[in-house]
């Protein structure tokens, strides 16, 4: 609970926000020659918001009232020409595309102590210049192009071939980097059309494979590529106060797509006119050039920097199973099962060593997962209770016989200082110092070992009804509560 009378809050502050958001879809279709069409969409979205804030003196400090003004705009225009055609068993479809959208940002805030009263935020000047605690405006903007060709290929329904490069330019990277180029490739079979696989139970069963390159570069803000002023500072400048500007931090104008080569096998299968059918996935995905936020030392300057850090595999399989068990006139009953596991593994950090250390879910390790949490290990608590004392240096020095018991406050207190209730934090190297560099280790992954669904809906006539039952297992969740709570200075 706050330290104030949350009925103080409830009546002394408020807030609100009105945001109204225009959205809107326009395209152009046409048909110039027989198999070929060409369509043009256009997609903007305007949002518009306000935010007033209003802070009395009942709550304990200065009356403050605060107004934010934000406004974005964003567009996409697509121009998709596709070309279709059939020769006797043959089919064949190809797709060009031309892709432009961009995104613009702009906040105005403002604040101010003492506002008139009775006012609230809506004559937020009245609090004269000496009152005023912060005014500020920003913008921001990013663009994308992009551009792509698929071509598919059908022989009888039964073999099917597709071909796909994409090319995105984002402006989001400097100048020599924005562009990426992504291609891929699928195959697929339907062995359940082939005249060997005349089973009658069968109902689909189709193999597939493909191979493709995927970009990324979520994660980067706007001008995380380029220096960018910051301030102002003030200071003296002879007789006179004076003000001047200074660059935001340390850039990466090398910054460049994160690319990821996946490679995937599946199966798609039915049975009994598809009442009972499902897929089965095998995939493995290589990420390069990872996008990733490092810390920096305070000897270059502190701060962050995105980098490309350097390449993780993801490994796993997905299963799903879909069953029909009831089918009437006026029953439905369908039940639904999935399962993936996942395997993720850092292969390379580029240019450092095989760890970078940034903190208790910060830090990446050669060999393990990205998500992993690094930090001291909770061995229990102190208690009144006997242990068995370790064989370690710290119980040596401190005049304990290693396998003697002991009380625990008594062993933890004349070594570590630590009385009863308080945890105890595993001594890695046994040297009766806890610090980071020798005393950390990886304690597990925030990613699940595998997650599973089970769904099952029963419909009857005009009524419905779902169940549905969601797991995620093997997993380690990191506290913020804990560690600021339960920290004890480490």
């Amino acid at each position: 609970t706050d330290a104030y009378n949350p009925l103080a809050f409830y009546e002394n502050e408020m807030k609100e926000k009105e945001t109204y958001r225009i959205l809107g879809n326009v395209y152009l279709e046409i048909k110039p020659v027989k198999n070929l069409s060409f369509k043009t969409t256009l997609s903007p979205n305007l949002t518009h918001s306000r935010t007033g804030f209003y802070s009395g003196d009942g709550v304990g400090g200065t009356p403050l009232g605060s107004y934010t003004i934000t406004r974005s705009f964003d567009w996409i225009w697509d121009n998709i020409a596709n070309y279709n055609v059939s020769i006797n068993d043959h089919s064949i479809s190809a797709m060009g595309l031309f892709s432009m959208n961009a995104y613009t940002y702009e906040k105005y805030f403002l604040s101010a102590q003492n506002p008139t009263p009775g006012t609230k935020y809506h004559n937020i000047g009245t609090a004269g210049k000496e009152n005023i605690e912060e005014f500020s405006s920003s913008y921001a903007e990013n663009s994308m192009v992009s551009y792509a060709f698929r071509a598919n290929y059908s022989y009888k329904g039964k073999y099917m071939l597709t071909a796909t490069v994409r090319s995105d330019g984002s402006s989001k990277f400097a100048s020599g980097y924005r562009w990426g180029t992504f291609p891929s490739a699928a195959f697929a079979w339907r062995i359940s059309e082939e005249d060997f696989m005349n089973i009658e139970q069968l109902s689909n069963l189709k193999l597939r494979l493909s191979y493709g390159v995927t970009g990324n570069n979520s994660g980067i803000g706007n001008y995380d590529t380029q220096t960018t002023g910051a301030g102002p500072n003030y200071y003296a400048f002879g007789n006179q106060v004076a003000y001047g500007y200074y660059p935001s931090g340390v850039v990466n104008t090398a910054l460049s797509w994160e690319s990821t080569q996946e490679t995937n096998l599946g199966i798609d299968y039915g049975f009994f006119d598809n009442r009972i059918n499902g897929t089965i996935d095998l995939y493995n995905k290589d990420s390069k050039g990872l996008l990733y936020k490092r810390d920096l030392p305070l000897v270059s300057g502190g701060g962050s920097l995105i980098t490309n850090i350097g390449n993780v595999r993801n490994r796993g399989i997905e299963l799903s199973l879909n069953t029909i068990n009831i089918q009437n006139k006026k029953w439905r009953w369908e039940t639904n099962f999935t399962f993936a596991a996942n395997q993720n593994e850092v292969l390379e950090i580029n240019g450092t060593s095989d760890q970078i250390l940034g903190g208790t879910t910060k830090t990446l390790m050669v060999g393990q997962p990205v998500n992993n949490i690094y930090s001291y290990n909770w061995a229990g608590i102190v208690s009144d209770k006997t242990i068995d004392v370790p064989d370690n240096e710290a119980s040596i020095n401190n005049g304990f016989t290693p396998g003697e018991q002991v009380k625990s406050s008594d062993y933890y207190y004349s070594i570590y200082k630590w009385t009863e209730g308080m945890p105890i934090i595993e001594d890695i190297n046994g040297d009766g110092i806890i610090d980071a560099d020798n005393d950390k280790k990886i304690l597990g992954s925030r990613d699940p070992k595998w997650i599973g669904s089970i769904t099952s809906s029963l419909t009857y006539g005009n009524w419905d009804m779902m169940v549905s039952v969601y797991t995620k297992q093997n997993y380690k969740v990191y506290s913020n509560f804990l560690f600021e709570y339960y920290n004890y200075a480490y």
